[in-house]
């Protein structure tokens, strides 16, 4: 199975047509129609009926169109994931630091970071207390104390 052909296959049901799907998809009516006709093939099933009038939906179509699409949602968010990751929008960062690093410099620095990083997590500065995870937001201000920048966990 390929997500091109469940693409394929979920676009030509929203748009009830094989031509517009295959200029939504930048393709031809004849490669959607192709892709469409292996999926079935894989399937065993017959997914869509088609007539001059349009295509309809069959009851196997019916019951996987769901599914598909919720394939297809996935790998938009593993994607996207993946794309956060490489330019540093998710995951943990750990630092270590002097105290008085931890409570002059760095939460200017974590701000900054987060207002960039908007997923990132950054683990505690040494200094700080307990090694807990840093909340986004957590450095809206900049704490004057040790005592302050703990209390902030």
């Amino acid at each position: 199975m390929s997500l091109r052909k469940y693409q394929a296959f979920v676009e030509t049901v929203r748009l009830g047509s094989l031509t517009r799907a295959a200029q939504s998809l930048g393709s031809t009516q004849s490669r959607i129609s192709h892709i469409l006709a292996d999926l079935e093939e894989e399937f065993g099933l017959p997914l869509l009926s088609r007539s001059r009038s349009g295509i309809q939906l069959t009851q196997a179509g019916k019951l996987l169109l769901p599914k598909m699409q919720a394939i297809l949602q996935e790998d938009t968010a593993l994607q996207t994931l993946a794309r956060d990751i490489r330019q540093a929008d998710a995951g943990t960062i750990r630092l270590g630091a002097f105290t008085s690093v931890a409570v002059h410099w760095l939460p200017g620095i974590i701000r900054d970071f987060q207002a960039l990083h908007f997923r990132g997590a950054v683990h505690s500065p040494a200094g700080t207390g307990n090694g807990q995870l840093v909340p986004r937001g957590a450095f809206g201000s900049a704490p004057r104390s040790i005592s302050d920048f703990s209390a902030m966990q």
